[in-house]
């Protein structure tokens, strides 16, 4: 008796519908794609397997109910959300999918719009069509060779596109993945990159960058710059943000309401500091990067190493002054 598969829409590749159909054991059923649930339903009832298309209708136990020559069920690509697994194990139904099916055209569609973003090809497109082109090279963009390409998350797509940018453009690539180690990284051409670019913040468990505060403070015209970070406080963290006015300027009630109304408005309320002090610097490093760690300790009443690193040692005095306040209160 031969097995019959249902399958809504044509295949990825041809070859494996041409490969079933000649094969003696097994009947091939064609539905085209916008079934409704109902009809959906009706074409499964007497199917021994099922290929999912584009999740025509989920998997789960009550489908595996009305389905009871069901064997197999089949995923086109990686995803299987719509298939309730242990559902189908307790049915005894197998489940499988189609991990690895698009490596190549997932990959290639990130080079192809790497090169159109570095050459400007989007913005030439549209400025062409509406007729905004003023000469010759308005719209010249940047070589990909020898440039540095950051990857995060080395699968089997990130390896395909680190191949390609090595390969082709001679990149160097840059790798965060927490799931692979440091040696299956390099072994599929990446370089490692430890550590964030920007200080984190953790208040109530929820991550925070600096820079997602700093962007929208230092856009107010009173503002000159700013420095934030996370303080130890009642077994949590509060966020603590410093900053630097313009001469004109003081910090008074209603400056701190609209500091915290315009965190509130570009990121979220738990970008909101809990206190906002003036002081008269922000610490920065000799190369120009705020250094919010070393504020911390100086609160914490830690050492700071490296002071030499420093361009404005002498603005950690003011967080030594800060620091008795900011334990009270």
């Amino acid at each position: 008796m031969k097995k019959r598969l249902v399958y809504f829409g044509h295949w990825t590749n041809p070859i494996g519908e041409e490969m079933l159909s000649k094969d003696e054991n097994t009947e091939m059923a064609f539905y085209e794609r916008g079934a409704t649930a109902e009809e959906t339903k009706a074409a499964l009832a007497s199917a021994n397997g099922y290929l999912l298309s584009f999740r025509e209708i989920s998997v789960n136990a009550e489908l595996l109910k009305e389905c009871p020559n069901l064997l197999a069920v089949g995923s086109r690509v990686a995803g299987f959300e719509n298939v309730d697994v242990d559902a189908c194990t307790e049915a005894g139904v197998l489940v499988v999918n189609q991990g690895g099916i698009g490596n190549e055209p997932v990959a290639e569609h990130v080079i192809a719009a790497m090169i159109s973003l570095s050459k400007n090809i989007p913005q030439a497109d549209r400025a062409l069509r509406a007729g905004h082109i003023k000469g010759p090279g308005e719209f010249t963009g940047n070589d990909v060779r020898n440039r540095t390409m950051g990857v995060i998350g080395m699968g089997n797509i990130g390896a395909r596109v680190t191949d390609i940018c090595k390969g082709a453009f001679s990149m160097r690539v840059l790798v965060h993945d927490p799931f692979l180690t440091d040696a299956q990284i390099t072994e599929r051409g990446g370089v490692i990159v430890h550590g964030r670019s920007d200080t984190v913040l953790n208040p109530g468990g929820v991550r925070i960058g600096t820079a997602e505060i700093y962007r929208p403070v230092e856009a107010l015209a009173e503002i000159v710059d700013s420095l934030v970070i996370g303080q130890p406080w009642e077994d949590d963290v509060r966020v603590v943000l410093f900053v630097v006015l313009r001469a004109d300027t003081a910090l008074e009630a209603d400056l701190e309401q609209r500091i915290r109304q315009q965190i509130r408005t570009y990121a979220t309320p738990r970008h909101v500091p809990a206190r906002i002090l003036a002081i008269p610097d922000v610490p920065r490093t000799i190369s120009g990067k705020k250094v919010e760690k070393a504020v911390l300790q100086v609160l914490q009443g830690e050492t700071v190493e490296n002071t030499a690193a420093l361009a404005n040692p002498e603005s950690l005095d003011t967080f030594r002054q800060l620091r008795d306040g900011l334990h009270n209160a």
